[in-house]
């Protein structure tokens, strides 16, 4: 059991209208604040463009990093996905 401060913001850019695109980044740290030494860091990106009414598709992106992670695992994880959606 340990105690942690969490810190972290997300920018977004938009358009309205009929071209609407969005990309969203966000980041959030995990600093352990009861003695052991140890940051996570949780980053997300993505980029979303609507081409038909209400029908998107989006290109998404993950990073996830633990400065001292459990013995035997990785310290840092990443991702990507392609999305095709629909808005109701």
């Amino acid at each position: 059991n340990s105690a942690e401060a969490a810190f972290g913001g997300m920018l977004d850019f938009f358009t309205p209208g009929h071209e609407n695109f969005d990309i969203t980044n966000s980041v959030v740290s995990y600093t352990n604040i009861s003695g052991r030494k140890r940051v996570r860091l949780e980053l997300q990106s993505s980029w979303s463009q609507e081409f038909l009414s209400d029908f998107y598709w989006s290109f998404n992106g993950f990073d996830s990093y633990d400065s001292s992670p459990p013995d035997e695992n990785k310290s840092n994880d990443f991702g990507v996905s392609f999305t095709i959606g629909w808005k109701f």
